[in-house]
């Protein structure tokens, strides 16, 4: 097909042209027409489809060029603070779909196993130190501790517990570490937490368990006695709170997890926990003068393990009670001693 004076290998030679990346402009120049009458030829020899499908890779790296030939020379580095701020105002108050932030979450994987963390460890403690900056700064945790009063915090399911475990263990396992791992509080902070505490006690704040946790397996423990005793919850004696107390036996009972507690099944003495800084033989002082205070103030003690339980819940429970529920005599059995 011709057109006018224009030969057929004259044609040919524009859509190679185009088909390389020339722009209309270029055909046209080598055409002769103007740009109607080159886009028509164009379509006619290649189809609609197949000429926008050209069009936009040919317009979108001409793009691509002309941006790298603007920057040409610039030097890529940290926006601005007047960049910054504008970016902020541009994002707030918009909150990222579901979609979105899956989307990000996957990039971020791939990206990281494919060329490794993005960051150093140095630069993330950077960044988290300036977030905190500005969160204290906008007033951030005011407002979300104001949005939270008040507001009871749902348990997680068992499914979310285990996905929990399961991150926490590869978490460690590749060389995570705890982030208050060797640090203190300031003796200012712990008088200010033990005056909170005491007046939450004050207050009754504890009553409804809302601000003292309770185990699961604590839980367990405790339907299970209730079904024969008038059990009362978290007994307070003196600043020592115990899990269990049973009046009728003038019994208290504390349910220790294994590592929580370090049972002696299963730790030594010397053995270190490196997450919470302490030796066991330092927990079983503890739970020891715990002990002793509850004897001395006239009260019956056992301790279950969470081994026991786990091995035969209602035969540990029932062993644990009958030492008592033939008299009232004050001891202590299958402590951390």
């Amino acid at each position: 097909m011709t057109y006018e004076n224009l030969s057929d290998e004259l044609i040919l030679s524009g859509i190679e042209r185009f088909l390389s990346g020339a722009v209309i402009e270029e055909i046209k120049g080598l055409w002769g027409f103007g740009r109607n009458k080159t886009i028509k030829i164009l379509k006619s020899q290649l189809g609609e489809e197949k000429y926008a499908e050209v069009a936009k890779k040919n317009g979108m790296a001409r793009a691509n060029a002309a941006s790298v030939l603007v920057n040409k020379g610039s030097i890529r580095g940290p926006c601005s603070q007047e960049r910054r701020e504008k970016i902020s105002r541009a994002n707030k108050g918009k909150v990222r779909t579901l979609e979105s932030r899956k989307k990000v979450s996957e990039g971020l994987k791939r990206r990281i196993e494919e060329k490794g963390p993005l960051r150093s460890e140095e630069s993330y403690r950077t960044g988290a130190q300036k977030a905190k900056e500005t969160k204290l700064k906008n007033g951030t945790y005011e407002i979300f501790s104001e949005k939270m009063t008040g507001v009871r915090k749902k348990p997680h399911t068992a499914e979310t517990r285990e996905i929990m475990r399961r991150k926490k263990i590869v978490f460690y396992s590749s060389g995570g570490k705890n982030w208050i791992e060797g640090k203190h509080h300031s003796d200012e902070t712990r008088l200010k937490c033990a005056a909170a505490t005491a007046e939450r006690w004050k207050l009754g704040k504890y009553s409804n368990l809302t601000g003292l946790w309770r185990s699961g397996l604590e839980m367990r423990v405790l339907d299970s006695l209730s079904k024969r005793y008038d059990c009362e919850h978290s007994f307070r004696i003196s600043n020592r709170v115990y899990d269990i107390f049973i009046q009728e036996l003038n019994l208290l009972i504390e349910v220790n997890g294994d590592y929580w507690h370090f049972n002696p099944s299963f730790y030594e003495a010397d053995y270190f926990d490196r997450h919470r800084n302490l030796f066991a033989r330092d927990v079983w002082e503890r739970d020891k003068r715990k002990i002793e205070l509850a004897i001395s103030s006239g009260y019956n003690v056992i301790t279950i393990w969470q081994n026991d339980l786990l091995q035969n819940f209602e035969e540990a429970i029932d062993n644990a009670v009958s030492e008592f529920s033939g008299g009232d005599r004050q001891s202590e059995t299958n402590s951390s001693d």
